[in-house]
C-alpha cells in the first residue's frame, strides 16, 4: 500500500487541479450570490397623516429602500378583502372615492403599469386623500376606512427574482 506522501507526490497535479476547481466553483457561487444581493430591491409602504382644525390629508407612499430597481409586475387593491378590478388610475380613484362615501374633497391615485420600475431611494405617492374636518368623528371614520384598504405590489429584481410588498404587513 502506498503511503500518503508517495500518493501525493505521484498525483500532485491532479490533487492541486481538483482543489483549484472546487475553490473556483465556490468563488463563482459566492460572486453570483453577491451580485444578486447588490441589486436586490426592497419596497416599503409609508402611511402619512396630517389633520388640523379644518382639513386633513391621508397618504400612502411606497419607497424602494433596497439596492436595485424594483420592476413592477402588478398592483392589487382590495377593500375589506374584496378585490377591486381596475384598468387605469382614474377608474381606481373613482372606486376608492365611492368606498369612502364621497367624504373626500380631493384625491389622487397613482397606479403602475407592467414593467414600470421604482429606482433605488425613490418614493412614489400611490394614494392621497384630502378631506374637510367637521368633527373628530369624521376623521376617525375616514381613517378607519383608509386602514381597510389593502394594497399589494408584486415586483421583481433585475435578475427576475420575485418579491411582494403588502401594506397590511407593515
Amino acid at each position: 500500500m502506498q503511503s500518503f506522501s508517495t500518493f501525493f507526490r505521484d498525483n500532485a497535479a491532479i490533487v492541486i487541479a481538483t482543489c483549484a476547481l472546487v475553490l473556483t466553483a465556490y468563488q463563482v457561487s459566492a460572486i453570483r450570490r453577491h451580485n444578486r444581493l447588490s441589486v436586490k430591491p426592497h419596497l416599503a409602504f409609508v402611511r402619512r397623516r396630517r389633520v388640523d382644525s379644518h382639513e386633513g390629508a391621508l397618504s400612502l407612499e411606497v419607497t424602494n429602500n433596497g439596492l436595485g430597481p424594483a420592476i413592477i409586475e402588478s398592483l392589487e387593491v382590495s377593500f375589506d378583502a374584496r378585490k377591486l378590478l381596475f384598468s387605469c388610475s382614474a377608474e381606481l380613484q373613482e372606486k376608492i372615492f365611492e368606498l369612502l362615501q364621497r367624504k373626500i374633497k380631493k384625491s389622487s391615485v397613482f397606479t403602475f403599469g407592467r414593467d414600470d420600475s421604482i429606482r433605488k431611494d425613490q418614493t412614489v405617492e400611490i394614494l392621497r386623500l384630502e378631506f374637510s374636518v367637521n368633527s373628530q368623528g369624521d376623521v376617525k371614520e375616514i381613517e378607519s376606512r383608509f386602514q381597510r384598504l389593502a394594497i399589494v405590489i408584486h415586483y421583481r429584481s433585475i435578475y427576475g427574482e420575485p418579491f411582494s410588498c403588502d401594506v397590511r404587513t407593515q
